[in-house]
């Protein structure tokens, strides 16, 4: 497992926000060593995937962090905040699969898109797509998430980053094949209406 207190670099001026399931764990790593703060990894983590913060919650949103940023005396003004996004369509397939330890059912997977409500689209995409807080961002897509990240790194001269790491890979696609399989015509039309903003902004589609 690792352990992070925070991803602020007070060194390349960025905090990253890890939304869930989006290849952030991956990224963590990629970064480490811009943090200030202590990484500790184990050995005994099975699927190598998790990272989590010392007393603090990873999956933060603008808002949340920026309060504390200024807890800590911290200026949110002087850093680029590192978001990452991932296509609509995908991340609800991988939540369905999280929450159904990996099997599916389609029916199932109705219910579940029924329960999705707009506090759940908020969170993790009102950042990316509005930006209420108007942070300097950079977004990493999860589908370019290597290229992304090598972009930034280069933009913020972090130099010889390493290998990209691959932590907490879900074997979803292998099992299951792409997300297009999975959705028939009323599942596809629920995602489309409830990411619509997503879908247009980031010119995501089925």
């Amino acid at each position: 497992m690792l352990i992070y207190k925070k991803m602020i670099s007070a060194k390349y001026k960025f905090t990253f926000i890890h939304k869930p399931k989006t290849g952030g764990n991956s990224i963590h790593v990629f970064f480490e060593k811009c943090s200030n703060a202590r990484l500790i990894k184990g050995t005994s983590n099975a699927n190598k995937g998790s990272v989590q913060y010392v007393n603090y919650n990873k999956h933060h949103t603008c808002k949340m962090r920026i309060d504390y940023m200024k807890k800590h005396k911290i200026n949110p003004d002087d850093y680029i905040f590192l978001i990452t996004i991932r296509n609509p369509f995908d991340l609800v397939l991988s939540w369905y699969y999280y929450k159904h330890h990996n099997k599916w059912n389609s029916n199932n997977f109705t219910k579940y898109l029924k329960t999705i409500d707009k506090a759940w689209v908020d969170y993790n995409y009102e950042d990316q797509v509005y930006n209420k807080e108007g942070v300097e961002m950079r977004i990493i897509r999860f589908e370019n998430i290597q290229k992304d990240s090598r972009k930034f790194a280069e933009e913020i001269g972090f130099k010889n980053p390493g290998v990209f790491p691959k932590w907490n890979v879900s074997k979803q696609k292998e099992v299951n094949g792409h997300y297009k399989k999975h959705y028939n015509d009323e599942q596809r039309k629920i995602v489309e209406n409830l990411f619509s903003d997503v879908l247009e902004k980031f010119n995501y589609s089925f």
